[in-house]
């Protein structure tokens, strides 16, 4: 039997309910998992240079054009799931976007230059949390393993961080 890489993609959603004398019927349609949709999450981060790409290679610019894309993409993601575990996951990631963009915020003018040491300290930090959130996606979620997102240093916080959210009450 062949392995399936990744989460369930699709589940039914029951839409509508009919009783009548004769009979009755359900009505449903197939919907994205929330597994799926952190998937697409994922995948886009990991496409997305700034999230792993050596930090003395990254341009600021460039940088903070791609960190807006992924706090986008985790917005859009966080009002197609339902569970509260995926959605934390997406707001998490959306913040740690968000507090990048106000801590590194570049001046407008070409004359002065960002500081590369705050790019850099800055870049640290966003990929050290979105990572962890991507890391607890693929415990909770079963969500494919990145190609390029090193997440070896937050593995065993997110197995902590997945057995907690199980036990919740």
């Amino acid at each position: 039997m062949p392995t399936r890489r990744g989460p369930k993609k699709y589940r039914r959603r029951i839409t509508g309910a009919s009783a009548s004398a004769t009979g009755g019927g359900l009505s449903s349609s197939l919907v994205r998992t929330d597994g799926a949709e952190l998937q697409s999450l994922v995948d886009f981060i990991d496409a997305r240079r700034a999230f792993f790409e050596d930090i003395a290679l990254e341009v600021g610019d460039q940088v903070t054009k791609s960190v807006s894309e992924a706090r986008e993409f985790a917005r859009s993601t966080l009002s197609l799931v339902e569970s509260e575990e995926a959605a934390e996951i997406a707001q998490e990631i959306q913040q740690a976007c968000i507090e990048f963009l106000r801590a590194y915020n570049p001046p407008a003018t070409p004359t002065n230059y960002p500081d590369p040491q705050l790019l850099a300290n800055q870049l640290r930090a966003l990929r050290t949390e979105v990572n962890r959130y991507v890391a607890l996606a693929l415990h909770l979620f079963g969500v494919s393993t990145p190609r390029n997102l090193d997440l070896s240093d937050v593995d065993v916080t997110a197995r902590v961080m997945s057995d907690v959210w199980r036990n919740k009450p």
